[in-house]
């Protein structure tokens, strides 16, 4: 009888071994990969649906991505002071991507008062994907308090269907 639970003790000990050790393994993989997925690292689709990511004081409101090579974004000034809009750039990705190298329109505004909403126009983005496709604009915006003469960025991104 003491032979049989010897051997049975010792085949049981292997697989509890034989379990800790994957377990742990694949418990870790399970981890890291629910990380990689929050930080959207592993989106699997391209989602089509307008959204944005980041920003401070001067955020997005509305924003919108044209065939034809503009970029439009209207931001709103939350900062709760007036600030003045000295600069904005873009890098846009859709089929291929690459800075703005066109003209901006709508900054710098000297006087963006509190709640204040203005739209800045980046022509000249190279689009290169179809109407209805995806597209991915990382943008920054740089302002100033005029009382502390202070310059900061606001930069986050923003995307959506190309129109």
């Amino acid at each position: 009888m003491d032979a049989i639970r010897a051997r049975a003790g010792g085949k049981g000990q292997s697989a509890v071994e034989y379990m800790m050790t994957y377990g742990w393994a694949i418990l870790i993989l399970l981890g890291l990969g629910v990380v990689l997925w929050r930080m959207g690292i592993l989106s699997i689709g391209q989602d089509t649906t307008p959204g944005e990511r980041g920003f401070s004081q001067v955020t997005p409101l509305d924003w919108r991505c044209l065939k034809s090579g503009s970029v439009q974004i209207t931001v709103t000034n939350e900062a709760g002071v007036i600030l003045n809009l000295t600069a904005a750039n873009a890098t846009i990705t859709s089929g291929g991507s690459g800075a703005c190298t066109g003209t901006v329109t709508g900054v710098p505004i000297t006087v963006f008062r509190p709640a204040q909403s203005t739209t800045i126009t980046f022509n000249g983005c190279p689009i290169t994907d179809n109407v209805g496709n995806y597209f991915r604009a990382e943008i920054g915006i740089v302002f100033a308090n005029p009382s502390s003469g202070i310059e900061h960025l606001s930069y986050g991104k923003v995307w959506g269907p190309i129109e």
